[in-house]
């Protein structure tokens, strides 16, 4: 059965995206994190998030080594968005391309006068010259050069080039498009562009992949674990690239997110169903896809406006606008998308709390440092831009502070205890309004005489 993505490709891709400028860690940040880290277990204990059984599994890593664990996570959301999106947007093709052949049966001219219309389509200055068809010999116009594709491609790109330059030649873009839609008739058109789709989402993967790896600064930064349970890790070369013009304390900075990133840890350990209940949220929201077909028609004029003949250039960019575009939700989509980010918000909001309990005292300028931090999670990165568009969703809620209050109030009101009701089970979660309203999830989960009088009027 044909993958819905060619993840060898996907895993090339993002490699390559994140090689560049990547290295190991030096010996001194190596140091500092690593006893951040061993830091960061110690003051956690005293609180009251378990630790995994394997607390050893807090790594210091390169990109490369990110990648290792990100992308069989990030595959399991990957797949089945991909494979609701492929089938809807085949669905699309095939619909289109039985058109175009109920067209040309009931009027076989249509074709020609068509093209006629955009120009002298097999010379250099039509759309076959913008493809290399009509410049035997010559520079391949807007395709990419070998050189510009990920390893292995450039001889597929080639062969394929050499290929519509002989139809071509044979019998015009008119006899082209014939010939194509006669092999269609002899098959399922959407199943035979199938491999073509795997491929082209690999190689957006790949790219998301490798622009978060050289983003990130650990496993927990999107909102989901990148790391198999029990895992934590942190990035030394984003760390130094992402805070090196603050003039924080170095040693302060990494305990304080080494201690972020292991309560993270704690929490999805402690919390057994959390990653499966979001895989399964992922799913129902793949399974509601709808394409809007107007739109994509929008997409595909404005990336064609993009392509210059006379600008070899011109074909990257149109790629990267099509890369770039963003599948957004529906109207089924929305609640199942607010659910997500309920998990994500809480789950980021009740691990911050967490941190910030055990470093008290201990880190003077704590203040200065979450202060850097809470910018750095406002300000969307490229990497995170582009998952959000390959996936069609945020995975993060857009304000994070309605979770920070949510969990203030349930612990001001009920403790840790009462805090851990709202992780207990998926049906004790918070419904995305009750986040905003900590006292109508108090009111629908909690008893009663469980509510101290002394704080009853915080609920109203």
């Amino acid at each position: 059965m044909q993958p819905i993505v060619d993840w060898s490709l996907a895993e090339r891709t993002a490699r390559e995206v994140a090689r560049d400028g990547d290295r190991r860690p030096d010996p001194g940040e190596r140091g500092r994190l690593e006893e951040a880290l061993r830091l960061a277990e110690h003051w956690l204990d005293q609180g009251g998030l378990p630790a995994p059984p394997d607390a050893g599994r807090t790594l210091v890593l390169d990109r490369g080594r990110w990648i290792d664990d990100a992308i069989v996570r990030l595959r399991r959301l990957v797949d089945p968005i991909a494979a609701a999106q492929t089938d809807a947007m085949l669905g699309l093709a095939r619909r289109q391309v039985e058109e175009l052949r109920r067209t040309l049966d009931e009027d076989p001219d249509a074709l020609d006068r068509a093209l006629d219309e955009l120009g002298e389509l097999g010379g250099p200055d039509g759309l076959a010259g913008l493809a290399g068809l009509g410049l035997p010999g010559g520079p391949p116009g807007g395709f990419p050069g070998p050189d510009d594709l990920p390893e292995g491609l450039g001889p597929q790109a080639e062969a394929m080039r050499e290929q519509l330059r002989r139809l071509a030649a044979e019998g015009g873009l008119a006899e082209l498009v014939r010939r194509t839609l006669d092999t269609f008739a002899a098959g399922d058109p959407a199943e035979m562009m199938r491999p073509a789709a795997a491929t082209l989402t690999a190689l957006q993967a790949g790219q998301v992949i490798g622009t978060l790896a050289r983003q990130v600064v650990g496993h927990h930064d999107l909102g989901i674990a990148t790391a198999p349970p029990g895992t934590a890790g942190l990035v030394a070369v984003n760390v130094a690239e992402a805070f090196g013009g603050y003039d924080l304390d170095l040693d302060e900075l990494a305990i304080v997110l080494a201690v972020t990133e292991a309560a993270h840890r704690r929490l999805h350990h402690a919390v057994t169903w959390l990653d499966a209940h979001l895989d399964a949220l992922v799913a129902r929201f793949a399974a509601l896809t709808e394409i809007d077909e107007e739109r994509m028609r929008d997409v595909a004029e404005a990336v064609q406006q993009d392509l210059d003949p006379d600008d070899p250039a011109s074909f990257a960019r149109a790629i990267e606008r099509a890369g770039r575009l963003r599948m957004e939700p529906s109207a089924a989509q929305r609640p199942v998308l607010a659910r997500i980010q309920v998990v994500t918000g809480l789950v980021g909001a009740w691990a911050r709390h967490e941190a910030r309990a055990a470093l008290g005292e201990r880190v003077p300028g704590l203040a200065r440092i979450e202060e850097v931090l809470r910018r750095r999670r406002a300000t969307q990165g490229d990497g995170e831009e582009r998952l959000a568009g390959l996936l069609g969703l945020e995975l993060t809620p857009p304000d994070e502070a309605v979770a920070e209050r949510f969990v203030t109030t349930v612990l001001d009101v009920l403790g840790t205890d009462g805090l851990r009701t709202a992780l207990a089970h998926p049906e004790t979660l918070p419904e995305p309004d009750e986040l905003g309203d900590p006292g109508a999830w108090l009111a629908r989960t909690v008893e009663v005489g469980e509510i101290p009088d002394d704080v009853a009027g915080l609920l109203g």
